[in-house]
């Protein structure tokens, strides 16, 4: 099967013809092939989740009352030897693979909905980007310039301003109930591959009793972000909060590179203390990203992850 890139991944999400081929049923009970994998990933979809490995992207969703899965293959991520733009990479990757994810789990919920055309995808994943500048970034960088002008005040008011939008963001939408539903399948994810990486055999059982908190979550990633910029952003000390404005935009990247290291390094030392008190608030609000799965949930996660394991093997044989 050859490999393909994020962008790649998204014609083939974009394909109904292509999506009708590859669908299958798993069984949401099959035994998982306990073979050695780096770093499995993921996150909650509708009705589902996906789960990416090095070499594999798999998306299981419930859809009347069965588990339907989609398996595509990835290109391994680039520039994988040079620290910070590995991580620049990996998030455009995740950004991609994720889109997609979603969609494809959109139309599988809705039935044979009609698809997005690319341009559209691309108009939604513009349009995210937007809203995470204006109101993660330009709204704080506003309503701090008008109390303050400059100085160490300045960046500390700032990145408060900025976690506090977006924990209240969250806190807001985290009210709907489909939204709760997406965090319950959030915590299936969680709880499947810190089974996985426990070297316990995964079914939904045993997936119960793992925690709801992975270190290595997408938002832990994002609380990194955050309380580095706090850091990162004084260290620039131009006056005009326009120019302030663009050069967060500009350290944006690095900062995100920054932080997927530090993560990468906090899930490898996980008993160095420093690191811990870095992540500490992340792991803190997964308590609000995650839920409490149930058995329907925990079932799909061990379908994807199980499919995962299987093309991994297939390809190692």
């Amino acid at each position: 099967m050859p490999t393909r890139s994020g962008a790649e991944f998204l014609d083939g999400a974009l394909n109904p013809e292509r999506i009708k081929k590859e669908k299958h049923v798993l069984s949401e009970d099959s035994p998982p092939s306990h073979m050695t994998l780096q770093n499995i990933g993921g996150q909650a979809v509708i009705e589902g989740v996906m789960l990416r490995s090095a070499h594999y992207c798999v998306v299981a969703v419930r859809r009347d009352g069965q588990i339907v899965t989609k398996v595509d293959s990835v290109k391994p991520l680039r520039f994988s030897s040079i620290p910070v733009l590995r991580g620049i990479t990996a998030l455009y990757d995740m950004l991609i693979l994720g889109i997609s994810s979603l969609l494809w789990s959109t139309a599988q919920a809705e039935g044979d909905g009609e698809e997005l055309a690319k341009k559209d995808v691309f108009f939604l994943l513009a349009s995210s980007v937007l809203f995470a500048v204006v109101f993660f970034i330009a709204l704080p960088l506003f309503i701090t310039s008008a109390l303050v002008s400059s100085g160490a005040l300045f960046n500390i008011l700032d990145g408060i301003f900025r976690m506090g939008i977006f924990i209240g963001y969250v806190g807001i939408i985290s009210r709907m109930e489909d939204v709760r539903k997406l965090f319950r399948y959030h915590g299936a994810e969680h709880k499947v591959v810190n089974c996985y990486e426990q070297k316990r055999k995964v079914t939904a059982e045993s997936a119960r009793t793992c925690s709801t908190v992975h270190p290595r979550c997408g938002t832990t990633f994002v609380m990194v972000i955050l309380l580095c910029s706090i850091l990162v952003f004084s260290l620039f000390t131009v006056e005009h909060w326009m120019l302030k404005m663009l050069v967060r935009l500009l350290v944006l990247p690095v900062l995100a590179g920054l932080s997927y290291e530090l993560i990468k390094l906090a899930a490898r030392l996980r008993d160095n203390r420093a690191l811990r008190l870095l992540i500490t608030p992340g792991l803190w609000f997964q308590q609000l990203t995650t839920r409490e799965p149930g058995k329907e949930e925990l079932a799909v996660a061990v379908a994807a992850l199980n499919a995962l394991l299987e093309k991994e093997h297939a390809a190692a044989a």
